[in-house]
């Protein structure tokens, strides 16, 4: 199947121990809540932290990835096969200031600066990236207004 990468959003420590116990009822309930984004779109952890980048740099002066805003001291699970980390509150927060209608542009960005990454490899149609951009801008909205935590999760 491949990795599998998303971002949940509620209680940080019942998401962490989630995937620490693989208590897969918990991640499903949250899927169908709607409080989820997939990116399971055949990337890598690095891609996701170039996403952020470009998002970041675009809504604020200061640029930044997901990998140094990932709690890996407090809140955190991390093992061969799977892993969650509780993701700052600044990605989630200046993220909530975008608006879903921007997922193409992001789409868009991200896909190029991938190809200029990877000149080898057929990165695809940023199109595909759309959905789970605009998803991650609805959960991290949400999110901002009920006090929730964003989580990202991953998977073998």
């Amino acid at each position: 199947m491949g990795l599998k990468l998303q971002f949940f959003i509620g209680d940080k420590d019942n998401i962490v121990n989630a995937v620490a116990d693989e208590d897969f009822d918990i991640l499903e309930e949250l899927e169908d809540q709607g409080d989820f984004a997939d990116f399971s779109l055949h990337l890598s952890p690095k891609d996701l932290n170039v996403l952020i980048n470009i998002i970041s740099s675009h809504l604020s002066d200061d640029s930044f990835g997901l990998r140094e805003n990932l709690d890996t001291e407090d809140c955190y699970f991390d093992e061969n096969d799977r892993g969650a980390f509780y993701v700052k509150d600044m990605v989630k927060n200046l993220i909530a200031k975008t608006s879903e209608k921007d997922a193409a542009i992001y789409a868009s960005r991200w896909y190029n600066k991938l190809s200029e990454e990877y000149p080898d490899e057929h990165i695809g149609d940023s199109s595909m990236a759309e959905q789970p951009i605009s998803d991650l801008i609805r959960i991290c909205q949400i999110a901002l207004k009920e006090d929730k935590c964003l989580v990202h999760v991953w998977f073998l």
